[in-house]
Formats: C-alpha cells, sequence, structure tokens
C-alpha cells in the first residue's frame, strides 16, 4: 500500500510553512511522476517480453512445421533416413504428439530398425492409447521379435480395469470429466431455480449422480495421466543381451533377450537397472542397452 506524501515524509513535532509544503508538495508531485514513469517503462517492458514471447513461439511453431513438412516430403519419396532425422529434430525442439511418434515408427520400420520402431510406436500410444492405427502397426512390429514371451494370466477384473483406462486417451477422459461438472452444476440449477417438487428431485438426482461419475473419471483421468507419465518400461536396443542374476559383469546369465523386447522396469543400481518381463522372470541389464519408453 502506498503512504501518502506526508505520512511518508514529514517529520513529526515539526511547524511546517508555506514554505515546507510547496517544497513538499513539489518533491511529492516529482516522485509520482517517476513513478508513473516507472510503472510505464515496466508495462513497456513486460510487453516487449510478451511480444518478444509470441514472436519466438511463433518462429518456433513455423520452425517445426517447416521441419514436419520436409519429414512428411521425404518419407513420400522414401527417403527414410532424412524423414528420421525431421522427425527426431522436431521431438528434440520440445514438440511431442502420437503423430509424429507414429511417422517416426513407420519412418524406422521400414528402415528395418525393428526396435527403434517399437520404441515410438511405445511412445506414441503412450498418448493416444486407442488409435487403431498405432496399436496395428505395434502388433506388425512385435510379430517381428526374436523372444516370443509369453505374459503371465492377469485377473479378468484387472485386465478389464486396464483395457477400460486405454480405451481413450487423457485428454479424452478429461473432457468427459469436464462434461459431468457441467451436467451436475446444470443439476443444479434446476434444483434450486425450479418450484415444481418433481422436477426439485430430478435435478438434485442429476446433480448428485453427475458430480458422482465427474469424481469416477477424475480418477480415471489421472489413471490415465500416470500411465503417459510413467518411465517405468523400457525397449532393448542391442541386438541381444545377457540379463544377470546380479548388478555386476560377473553375476550369473540368466537368459538372453534380443533387440526390440520390452520390459518393465524395477529398480536401478548405478549402471544397471533390474528388469521384468511379461512371464514373469527378471534380471539386470546395464543401462546402456535400453531406451525407456
Amino acid at each position: 500500500m502506498r503512504n501518502s506524501i506526508t505520512s511518508a515524509f514529514l517529520p513529526p513535532k515539526h511547524k511546517i510553512t508555506k514554505a515546507h509544503k510547496k517544497t513538499f508538495v513539489k518533491f511529492g508531485a516529482f516522485v509520482l511522476l517517476w513513478q508513473n514513469i516507472s510503472i510505464r517503462m515496466s508495462s513497456i517492458c513486460y510487453s516487449l517480453q510478451i511480444i518478444l514471447i509470441l514472436f519466438s513461439g511463433s518462429l518456433f511453431a513455423q520452425s517445426n512445421e517447416a521441419l514436419l513438412d520436409s519429414a512428411n516430403t521425404a518419407y513420400s519419396k522414401n527417403k527414410f533416413d532424412a524423414a528420421i532425422k525431421h522427425y527426431d529434430q522436431i521431438i528434440a525442439n520440445g514438440y511431442e504428439s502420437p503423430e509424429v511418434y507414429y511417422n517416426l515408427g513407420n519412418a524406422h520400420y521400414k528402415s528395418s530398425h525393428i526396435a527403434l520402431a517399437i520404441l515410438n510406436y511405445e511412445r506414441a500410444k503412450k498418448l493416444s492409447p486407442a488409435d487403431e492405427d498405432i496399436n496395428y502397426n505395434l502388433k506388425m512390429a512385435n510379430a517381428k521379435l526374436v523372444d516370443k514371451i509369453e505374459s503371465l494370466p492377469q485377473l479378468f477384473i484387472t485386465d478389464w480395469w486396464n483395457s477400460f483406462i486405454l480405451s481413450l486417451s487423457e485428454r479424452n477422459w478429461s473432457i468427459i470429466f469436464i462434461a459431468f461438472i457441467w451436467i451436475g452444476f446444470a443439476g443444479l440449477l434446476i434444483y434450486f431455480l425450479t418450484k415444481n417438487r418433481s422436477t426439485k428431485q430430478l435435478g438434485f438426482i442429476i446433480c448428485v449422480a453427475a458430480f458422482a461419475f465427474s469424481l469416477f473419471f477424475l480418477f480415471v483421468a489421472r489413471k490415465s495421466n500416470q500411465i503417459s507419465m510413467s518411465r517405468n518400461e523400457a525397449i532393448i536396443l542391442t541386438s541381444s543381451v545377457s540379463i544377470k542374476g546380479s548388478p555386476s559383469e560377473q553375476g550369473t546369465n540368466l537368459f538372453i533377450l534380443h533387440e526390440g523386447t520390452k520390459v518393465h522396469l524395477e529398480q536401478t543400481n548405478g549402471d544397471w537397472l533390474e528388469v521384468k518381463i511379461p512371464n514373469g522372470n527378471r534380471g539386470w541389464i546395464k543401462s546402456a542397452d535400453l531406451v525407456i519408453i
């Protein structure tokens, strides 16, 4: 809160003459003028910062758009190495989307880089789990793997719940959540604005049911977000690697995995990671032999 000129500058218990008052008024006016100039300068600087941010953002978007056009053109001409380079640059610029990862996966697949194709299909699937094209191409790429690992059977309810969460993306679950919030408020308005008893009851039921569903879909959206943001799965990129019984080169060789196999990360120990495969087997692997999805 800004102090007034009087309380800010006048010492107590002194008689104030007219000359003093004029001096104080002039000094106060100067201070106010300087503050006004400072505020205006701050506003100008802030506005310039906003303009620079918007301008750089526009240039950034144009740069990515140009890279995307170049990548798509190279892909259409079967220049897959060039397409891969452009898609990688887009991702390195900080832009992520299921389409970019999907296209990058296709370019790697066409180049016979099956492990890298699977890696990028998996990343695309994290962002858009229900996309049919992504899931189909991922299935086709997995069919080319050396390792054919059977998953442990799961309880029906667990399998159904996981499928339900992955049936839509986090964004779509969030939209459903917001929609039910609005329906709940609509029911609340009906309850308070109508005078008819039966209509009031209907509004109350709509309100309670909609808010209950909104909480449920909020929980689902949160779970979907946890899955998309998790970094507990990886793809092996080394052609073949021995899985050790301990985090050491001298550890017992338990089994061999080949490139493209997806593993679940359990824990870390220096440069070593404990991994688990779908059949329940686990062991240790060097972090350089895989890439986190």
